[in-house]
């Protein structure tokens, strides 16, 4: 409110005084003789009260007789001139300057994000992200990474550990030259790993594990693997180690490397596994444990107009049942994950350009039967594809290649999609891991000059976000 008063106007209002005079008007009665009648002379009486006088300055009586001072004009009654009040002279007061009133503007704060927004922070390493995928163990997420070595010239293994509030990177031993088959099992990470020796005619396989990155452990040297080239998996079932090997040689350009299915009891000596005779070289592209089995999602490859996908099912690891997979002729199978009782894969189109109303996935409870499911996700294109399908507390999450969304189910049929990223931030994640309530994206940089990137979030938050 405006608190400045108004100037006021003149505050004396008086009229002008009258003119001042020393005469005072009097006003004369005729003397008259007071006396006895007759014919003689009327004796002079004393003046009695026939005069009037009105208290007048300078008055004298002398003899009887009313005398006026010689140098006193005639008396006469002065009439002042009308005197109109004289307005008082209105004085124009300068309004005072107003002091300037300082105009704050108020900070704007920023709107705080939702609860269900991921937070970002630098993935603190010179070198790239590895294929090896991002893992959830204990109260962490381990990412198996490349990092520049102090031991060799050009990179080596490292292992990133990745809590809700920071970040730790450790060389993996350097005698470690690759890792293969990232698995988690038993609260640890656990890799095939080639181990150097003096000459490479000394180089050996090896499983080794760690739960944190910092310590490595290993079960020896193993045999039986000499025409091995590397590994697609590592698992544990009845006991028994199993794991999906890649063999030396080819089957020619464009053909699938020659692969075996092994076991082992220690992790040591390794044993070809026992699986039924089918066509063509047979592939692995997913595995996951339901209830006490393990089972294997592959193909069977005849040539590239030929091949057919089948379910290997074991509960020991040594002997192994096939059954077909029935996938729409359009499809292939892709991501398999195991949760709750019933397993889920990914059928994305063989041709990208393929039109679908919606993503499609393929559902069992045993392993044997499977059902599709036309799910309500929208196929927009082989960028909108779920991948990096995970198992959470609660069911399911995944994110596909095109946005920073992320889409969660709890029965794997109704999926719903929530925006993590803040708008403009990453277009899709590498790779996405779950530990406990903590969920991980990583982003890598698009070229060896733009930085990896993690984002964080509460697994709990984001289910609870509005769908």
């Amino acid at each position: 409110m405006d608190t400045r008063r108004s100037p006021g106007q003149g505050t004396d209002g008086r009229a002008g005084h009258e003119l001042g005079t020393d005469t005072v008007p009097v006003e004369l009665v005729d003397l008259q003789p007071v006396g006895g009648s007759g014919g003689g002379r009327a004796s002079r009486a004393p003046l009695v009260a026939g005069i009037v006088v009105i208290a007048i300055v300078g008055l004298i009586v002398v003899g009887g007789q009313l005398l006026l001072p010689p140098s006193t004009p005639s008396p006469s009654v002065v009439v002042p001139p009308s005197a109109t009040p004289t307005p008082p002279v209105a004085v124009t007061t300068p309004r005072p300057s107003p002091t300037p009133r300082q105009t704050v503007v108020p900070t704007p704060r920023p709107t705080p994000p939702p609860a269900w927004q991921w937070t970002q922070s630098l993935y603190d390493l010179d070198s790239g992200i590895s294929d090896e995928g991002a893992w959830g163990v204990g109260d962490a997420v381990l990412v198996p990474s490349y990092l520049y070595s102090n031991y060799a010239e050009g990179f080596a293994w490292g292992i990133a550990r990745i809590t809700d509030h920071d970040m730790n990177v450790f060389e993996a031993p350097p005698a470690i030259t690759e890792l293969w088959g990232s698995s988690v099992i038993g609260g640890r990470l656990w890799f095939l790993a080639r181990v150097t020796g003096v000459t490479e005619e000394q180089a050996t396989w090896q499983f080794v594990s760690t739960a944190d990155g910092r310590s490595w452990e290993s079960l020896g040297p193993a045999s039986g693997l000499d025409q091995l080239a590397a590994a697609a998996f590592v698992r544990r079932v009845g006991g028994t180690w199993v794991a999906w090997f890649w063999l030396k040689g080819d089957g020619g350009i464009g053909a699938p490397t020659p692969a075996s299915l092994m076991w082992s009891t220690d992790g040591v000596q390794w044993r070809v596994a026992d699986v039924p005779d089918g066509p063509g070289v047979l592939q692995v592209r997913g595995v996951g444990q339901l209830g006490d089995s393990l089972i294997i999602v592959g193909s069977r490859w005849e040539s590239f107009e030929a091949q057919s996908y089948v379910v290997l099912r074991s509960t020991d690891g040594r002997s192994w049942h096939e059954s077909s997979l029935q996938v729409p002729s359009w499809g292939r199978p892709d991501e398999l994950v195991c949760a709750d009782g019933q397993c889920l894969i990914t059928v994305p189109p063989i041709d990208d350009e393929e039109s679908l109303p919606n993503q499609v996935l393929l559902r069992s409870t045993d392993g044997v039967t499977w059902d599709m499911v036309a799910s309500d996700i929208p196929y927009d294109g082989p960028d909108a594809g779920l991948r990096d399908l995970q198992v959470t507390t609660t069911g399911f999450i995944a994110t596909t290649y095109s946005s920073p969304t992320v889409w969660l189910s709890e029965d794997g049929r109704s999926w719903w999609n929530v925006e993590v990223l803040p708008p403009g931030a990453a277009s899709y994640f590498k790779h996405l891991a779950v530990s406990g309530d903590m969920v991980v994206g990583l982003v890598e940089g698009a070229s060896s000059d733009e930085p990896n990137w993690i984002w964080r979030g509460s697994l709990e938050a984001t289910a609870a976000a509005p769908h």
